[in-house]
């Protein structure tokens, strides 16, 4: 249309205009957040009680792990209802203080710590405050590695009890078997999955008990070495004692590296010495889904901690998750914008898709469905990985100088499994069918059932063994 673009004057001038009464908005429906999360409280106590639970969590508008961004958000969510209750953003720099000659401005720098530090202050600062909203965060939900129950403790004056969240600790757990698995030839994949599981079922069974969660993750080791002398009712071995075997561990049996028993055992004694912070199950991952939405209105492969674009920008995405994608078009309402037609349909159109893909999701037929696609895709990429041979790991090159095409090796794609074939005979009782049944694929399997039978069916042979415990 060959029209000229808005200045760039004139566009900072609105986006002020506009995001001054965002910062507003966003305000208000944190303040309503916090009415809500209280009118759930009294109504569950019956009283004027304002202690409630909180999840926190920070992210940075920096990709990578270096942890040297010079802003970041911390974000407060009420564990009733998922709203957000306060954010507060952490900022190093300031475009109009670089300058030699620096007029009054609304400065954005509050922060001249690390950038690591920003998490715990974030914190200090929301969770002062948050008395003259009428609450006080009394149970503070979040992940284990910054020291931000510390310095809170250390700067409130009432008592704040610790709440791990679940995803993050199954994730630490994970990260440390894969740590054994690299020094003990036992701990394979498939025992990692085993205890990964095991360590999923029992939150799940001991939830609000502490004492039979702890004493239910010391005796994990011990069962996985075939000691069922400190197992629960979850261990079927009282039941079939001389038949028992181990689903999930390599050929039905126990594991028999002590070396690795005794570094499984201090590691679940340390997840059982901290069950009354697991045994909740809380979580914090509407905070991790915050801070996708905040990464998507401020992408980290820019910076814009330099000007106040980043609070505009962070009280949008505060917005949305609070009020849903309607914010858009009350903000517009303030400004004086007449909304169309369209734009109001749209906007109901993508907030009832979100809620409808948030229920479905939180149903059993789905998280199935998920688990199995993903079990077919790790197969898959397994079975690729082996038959291609390495293809991709760091200085592969220049480890092999000598590596030349004919010298990798790739196993041959299998053929096509060729259709069944009918077989006739002129006496169907001479052919007989025989198979059997054993409890692996291995050599030293044992044989569980014999059975036999003629092609017409007129003689049949079934026989079941119990083999003997080694």
């Amino acid at each position: 249309m060959d029209l000229p673009t808005i200045d760039k004057k004139t566009l900072a001038s609105y986006e002020e205009e506009v995001g001054d009464k965002l910062e507003k908005y966003a305000e208000e429906t944190c303040n309503n957040a916090c009415n809500d999360e209280k009118a759930i409280q009294d109504e569950k106590e019956m009283k004027d009680f304002q202690n409630i639970a909180v999840s926190y969590d920070m992210g940075w508008q920096k990709r990578g792990r270096a942890h040297n961004s010079l802003t970041g958000v911390g974000v407060i969510v009420g564990a009733a209802t998922n709203k957000v209750l306060d954010f507060n953003i952490m900022n190093k720099d300031c475009r109009k203080c670089k300058n030699k000659n620096v007029k009054k401005h609304k400065c954005q720098r509050n922060h001249a710590g690390s950038s690591k530090s920003m998490e715990a202050a974030a914190a200090v600062t929301m969770f002062k405050r948050s008395e003259e909203k009428g609450l006080r965060y009394t149970t503070l939900i979040g992940d284990d590695d910054s020291t931000t129950l510390f310095h809170v403790r250390k700067n409130l004056k009432y008592q704040i009890t610790k709440w791990s969240d679940i995803q993050h600790t199954k994730r630490s757990l994970y990260g440390q078997l894969l740590n054994l698995k690299k020094k003990h030839n036992q701990c394979t994949d498939m025992v990692v999955a085993y205890f990964k599981r095991l360590f999923t079922h029992a939150l799940y069974q001991n939830k609000d008990k502490p004492e039979q969660l702890g004493s239910t993750f010391r005796s994990i080791p011990m069962h996985a070495f075939g000691d069922h002398t400190q197992c629960g009712n979850w261990c079927k071995y009282s039941i079939h004692p001389t038949t028992y075997r181990h689903t999930g561990l390599p050929r039905g049996k126990p594991l028999t590296d002590n070396l690795l028993k005794d570094k499984l055992t201090s590691l679940f004694d340390v997840y059982a010495n901290n069950a009354d912070r697991l045994s909740p199950l809380a979580s914090s991952q509407k905070n991790e889904s915050i801070n996708s939405v905040i990464a998507k209105k401020a992408p980290k492969d820019m910076h814009f901690g330099g000007s106040r674009s980043l609070n505009y920008r962070v009280s949008a995405a505060v917005s949305q998750i609070n009020n849903g994608r309607k914010y858009t078009t009350e903000v517009l309402q303030r400004l004086n914008v007449t909304i169309g037609l369209n734009t109001a349909k749209y906007v109901c159109h993508i907030d009832r898709k979100r809620k409808l893909d948030a229920a479905r999701k939180t149903t059993i037929p789905f998280k199935r469905k998920r688990s199995i696609l993903k079990s077919d895709r790790c197969c898959k990429q397994l079975t690729n990985e082996v038959r291609e041979g390495p293809t991709y790991q760091t200085s592969i090159i220049m480890n092999n100088n000598n590596i030349e095409q004919d010298q990798i090796e790739e196993l041959p794609i299998a053929e096509v499994r060729p259709e069944l074939e009918s077989f006739r005979t002129q006496n169907d009782s001479s052919i007989i069918i025989f198979d059997l049944e054993t409890t692996g694929l291995g050599r030293d399997a044992d044989i569980v059932q014999i059975a036999a039978t003629t092609l017409d069916q007129t003689k049949t042979f079934n026989r079941y063994t119990i083999p003997e415990k080694i």
